[in-house]
């Protein structure tokens, strides 16, 4: 979970307004990355939760702002019996992508150690282009 959500909005309010002191200075890459940057505590939460569900390549992007990691329909649906997966597949592009059916509960110690959880039911964006197309379920998906 990103830390000092508030102090950013506040200093990024400041370097907006041409009437306050800080106006015009921004905070590098670099500087964001330190103030938001998760707890080590809640970077462990998640890879430990990852890990748990069977995924090897769990990591932390340059900044240390996300965690992320490959897992399997099957290793998830046997972490969340009951949970259904399809094939959803962009109309025009015919891009497809395996997502959850509905959402699921995770542990209440990932829930407090994140911020969001993608993959697992969002759909990608698409270039403007396509986006006036659907996405379709097209079939189940295996394990």
């Amino acid at each position: 979970r990103q830390r000092n959500v508030r102090k950013l909005s506040a200093i990024f309010d400041a370097v907006s307004d041409p009437d306050n002191a800080k106006y015009g200075q921004f905070l590098s890459l670099a500087e964001v990355a330190a103030l938001t940057a998760p707890s080590q505590e809640h970077i462990s939460t998640a890879v430990h939760f990852l890990r748990g569900l069977g995924c090897r390549d769990a990591s932390t992007t340059r900044h240390g702002d996300f965690v992320s990691g490959t897992v399997t329909v099957g290793d998830v649906r046997s972490a969340f019996p009951g949970v259904r997966f399809g094939y959803y597949e962009h109309q025009l592009s015919g891009t497809t992508v395996v997502r959850a059916t509905r959402r699921m509960a995770l542990p209440p110690a990932v829930v407090d150690a994140t911020d969001v959880v993608s993959g697992l039911w969002d759909v990608p964006l698409m270039a403007d282009h396509l986006r006036s197309t659907s996405v379709v379920p097209v079939s189940p998906a295996g394990s």
